[in-house]
Parts: C-alpha cells; structure tokens; sequence
C-alpha cells in the first residue's frame, strides 16, 4: 500500500525576507504620494522585502529555498538525504534492497513524504505522519513557518493531490469517477446542439487533456479539434472533430482505469 503524508505552508511567499541589499531592485514601477507612509518626499517607491507573487524568479528562489530546508545541515535543515529526493531530472529514487520505499518532493509552498510499504506495515502506520515529514516540519519550526493544519495530511491511502485522485490500495492515480461523469455529460451537452460555444469547447478540451495527462496515450486522438482558429462566439464543428470528441468521450473508461 501507499501511504500519503503531506503539507501546504501559511502565507508562504510572504515568510521569507530578502536580502535588504535587493531592495533597490525589488520597487514597484510605480510611485506613491509620499504622505501616505509619513514621508516629507513628494513621491516614493514602495519595494517589496519578500518574495513577490508573479515575480519572475520568485518560483527558482523559492523552490532553492524550500530544497535547503528540506536537505540542508542541522539547524538549517533537516537533513534529509539527496538520494530520496523525487525530482524530474533525476532516476526515480528507488530502494533496490528494501521493500518499504520512502521519498520525498519540494513543489513550492508543498512538501509531500509518501511511504510505500506491505499492508500489515501500513495498517499500524495509517494516519501518522511520515518520518521524513516530521523532520521537515521541525525544521520549519526552528525558522518559525508554519504549515496549514487544514491541508495536512496523514499516512492516507486515499486522497487528492494537486488535482490528482490517489488510491493507495489499487495503486491508481487519475481523476475521480464523478470527475469523468461531469466530463462527459458536458461534452454530450455541448455536441447537442447544431451550433457550439466555441468557450465551451476550449473549457471542455482542457478538461479532456487533463483527464488524458494521466493516461497519455490517448492524447493522440485529438487532431483535427486543435485547428480552429477563433475560440470566440459560436461555430459549426466539422465531421471529424465531432468523431474525435465523441471517441474521446468513449475513451474515459480507460482514462480511468
């Protein structure tokens, strides 16, 4: 069985402070009347001393400073080991000589620990949070972050996780069937009628595609959608990406599956 431990920081752009030295660099275009903080000055620039939201390098920064946490040296970090780290660019971090696996991944203001193991293991470890996640979180503590007691989890077996459903005991990882169910009563209800909301379409592909991610081999089946070329209003669909999206919609079952 899987077992999914995890956690989302408080206000965790906002937790870190920049070097006081970027602060020249960090203003806002544009400028202030300066009564409005007490100053004599007819304008002013406000700078920000955090990480900004939609700042250009705010999600590297971030995510280093998330890494360092999670790896670092103690009091620094919490020292957890380089080779368990889940990461794109990196083999998946795989004990040949174990059956419990144990990693964990840094996605911003996300830190996720899942634990696999046999089922009489993870029977006495359900709902407990996972050793890794632990030392995370003492390491958050000694800087004084905190985490979000609402979206924390503990050693579940099912769940949703950034936007994917979970199943620990099957071993599947997808949409949820109620998910489908609302996918494809949509795009029933849009190929009903002569004439298509072209925002409709685009809405419902992106849903299609996100339900395919999981199962990418049947992404190549939408072709012929993709060559219109005003997604605004509303418009006649050819034959052909009818027949696509009507394949697609009898295709869910294996999306799920």
């Amino acid at each position: 069985v899987l077992l999914w431990s995890s956690d989302d920081k408080k206000g965790a752009f906002y937790v870190f402070r920049l070097p006081e030295c970027w602060r020249a660099f960090m203003a806002f275009s544009k400028p202030l009347p300066g009564h409005l903080i007490g100053s004599r000055l007819d304008k002013v620039y406000l700078s920000s001393a955090v990480i900004p939201m939609g700042w250009l390098n705010a999600v590297s920064l971030f995510q280093h400073l998330q890494r360092r946490l999670s790896m670092g040296k103690w009091p620094v970090g919490a020292e957890l080991p380089y080779t368990a780290e889940w990461r794109r660019d990196r083999p998946l971090p795989v004990r040949s000589n174990s059956e419990a696996q144990e990693w964990f991944q840094n996605y911003l203001d996300d830190f996720d620990a899942p634990l696999i193991c046999s089922q009489s293991e993870g029977d006495k470890l359900s709902g407990k949070l996972s050793p890794m996640l632990l030392k995370k979180r003492e390491a958050n503590e000694r800087f004084g972050i905190q985490i979000s007691e609402k979206k924390s989890v503990a050693g579940l077996t099912q769940l949703e996780r950034m936007g994917a459903y979970i199943d620990g005991d099957v071993g599947r990882v997808g949409l949820t069937s109620r998910k489908l169910f609302e996918l494809c009563h949509f795009g029933i209800w849009l190929l009903s009628d002569l004439t298509l909301d072209c925002k409709g379409l685009a809405i419902f592909l992106g849903r299609l595609i996100r339900a395919f991610e999981f199962r990418r081999p049947l992404m190549g089946l939408l072709n012929d959608v993709w060559q219109y070329s005003n997604w605004e209003g509303r418009m006649v669909l050819r034959i052909p990406s009818i027949t696509e999206m009507l394949i697609s919609l009898c295709m869910c079952p294996l999306a799920y599956s």
